[in-house]
């Protein structure tokens, strides 16, 4: 069912570069086999995405990986030349996804440092400030509190200066829970990180999603007889199970039987 889910989850997602990080903890976490349609609709997804990707100008980097991922393919059994240039192209198409999250989470990871440390700043010129002022504020309470008739702008002064004091201290409150939201995403945006690529888990379930696999031991898919019920989908309708297999299954078993009774009844006396 967890297996089942999952594939499910996968093939409702579209492969961004948003969705890098969740698409491939997902493709790489897949326990086979799979329903029928999940594996058709995972293979629409990295076909379309593989279909709107424009291969950069191969770099030296770039070669070494083909070299590689065109060895793992070799060992993998996977002869026909077609198959073989496709899975290349959805790997490399993938590590180019890598690479740009990659970027894109540095990016962000500085900007959120970045303001950080503008927090903490803000943060310490909000308490020097705020004991200024209480300092003045406490000096000017006690300056209309010691003369008798005290000028108006004394009084204009403490107010002020209390007030100014109860601003800064009231920004601290606003600007620790600013620093923990910050805290927050970019906690999530570590977590969001592939830190470790499974190249090998991922060209294995990759030629499995695209039936690229000759002689597999793993089956990529389940047909009817041995999932007897499907889950509704959110639609509400029964998704179609793969019915062909097995019934070309019973019309074997059938078709000899038809035609022994038909050769029976011909030569009968």
């Amino acid at each position: 069912m967890n297996a089942a889910r999952r594939g499910e989850d996968l093939a409702a997602q579209q492969l961004t570069i948003d969705t890098f990080p969740t698409f491939y903890t997902k493709l790489v976490s897949l326990q086979f086999p799979l329903a029928v349609s999940d594996v058709i609709e995972i293979r629409g997804v990295i076909n379309q995405a593989a279909d709107d990707f424009v291969k950069p100008l191969p770099t030296r980097g770039q070669l070494r990986f083909v070299r590689a991922v065109s060895a793992a393919i070799r060992e993998l059994g996977i002869g026909a030349p077609h198959h073989a240039d496709r899975l290349i192209h959805v790997l490399v198409m993938l590590r180019c996804l890598r690479y740009a999250h990659h970027a894109i989470a540095q990016q962000a990871r500085r900007r959120l440092l970045r303001r950080q440390r503008e927090n903490l700043a803000a943060r310490r010129v909000s308490i020097k400030y705020g004991v200024w002022t209480l300092v003045a504020t406490a000096v000017s309470a006690i300056v209309w509190l010691g003369i008798d008739d005290v000028a108006w702008p004394v009084k204009a002064a403490t107010a002020l200066l209390g007030y100014l004091c109860l601003d800064y201290f009231y920004s601290l409150s606003a600007l620790t829970q600013h620093y923990r939201d910050l805290g927050q995403q970019l906690e999530a945006l570590e977590q969001e990180r592939v830190r470790v690529f499974d190249w090998k888990t991922l060209v294995n379930h990759v030629a499995l999603v695209l039936g690229y696999m000759p002689h597999q031991a793993v089956e990529p898919f389940v047909i009817l007889d041995e999932e007897p019920t499907r889950a509704v989908d959110a639609s509400g309708g029964r998704r179609a199970a793969l019915v062909l297999p097995a019934a070309l299954r019973i019309g074997r078993r059938l078709i000899p039987a038809s035609r022994t009774a038909t050769h029976r009844t011909r030569h009968r006396p």
